[in-house]
């Protein structure tokens, strides 16, 4: 299953050493932006970045929220395996995507600051080839795009990162797998006595 967090159980401050998460302490637990529920994560510093393992996927879906202030600001969820970079996607200068073979791939090209977005992000393994594909907000899927690098067995990891484009704040929250099983429903069972 991929990761599947909301940071509301978390005390305010570092994130790092909650929840499993590990990195750089510039990522803090917060109250007062926050897509959905009682808390998100923000970072105001540069070139830092902080993860957390789920569980091995070849093939696997990702639905998550990031958010900026600042137009050219750099805000990265990255998918990996083990340390290796696999997967960067982004909210920068007005553009959400991610890489591929072929180079930078936007989906979305008219993001604002201060707004939420909701991000799913899919891959898998077809044939020999390693391929993603994105929507945003609900709207319809990209192509399936071949990704830039392959994987040995499957995506592991997910990195909250920062560059160093612009001074401002990025936000992320709401971690889910839209591929999860639903909870189950118990059932009332009648006794005949």
């Amino acid at each position: 299953m991929a990761l599947v967090d909301n940071f509301d159980s978390y005390n305010d401050g570092d994130l790092n050493g909650q929840g499993s998460w590990a990195g750089n302490v510039a990522f803090d637990v917060q109250a007062s932006v926050v897509q959905a529920g009682a808390k998100a994560v923000s970072c105001a510093s540069d070139s830092v970045s902080i993860y957390k393992n789920f569980v091995s996927q070849a093939a696997g879906a990702q639905v998550y929220y990031m958010r900026s202030t600042a137009l050219e600001r750099d805000t990265y969820v990255i998918f990996k395996e083990g340390t290796s970079n696999k997967v960067y996607t982004w909210l920068w200068s007005g553009d959400i995507g991610f890489n591929t073979s072929a180079g930078n791939f936007n989906v979305k090209t008219d993001a604002v600051i201060n707004t939420w977005y909701k991000i799913r992000f899919e891959w898998r393994l077809n044939a020999t080839v390693y391929e993603g594909r994105m929507s945003v907000d609900d709207g319809a899927f990209s192509d399936w795009k071949t990704l830039a690098t392959t994987w040995t067995t499957g995506l592991d990891r997910i990195s909250l990162e920062t560059g160093e484009q612009a001074a401002g704040t990025s936000y992320w929250d709401s971690f889910s797998d839209p591929n999860a099983p639903p909870p189950a429903v118990g059932r009332s069972q009648g006794m005949i006595i």
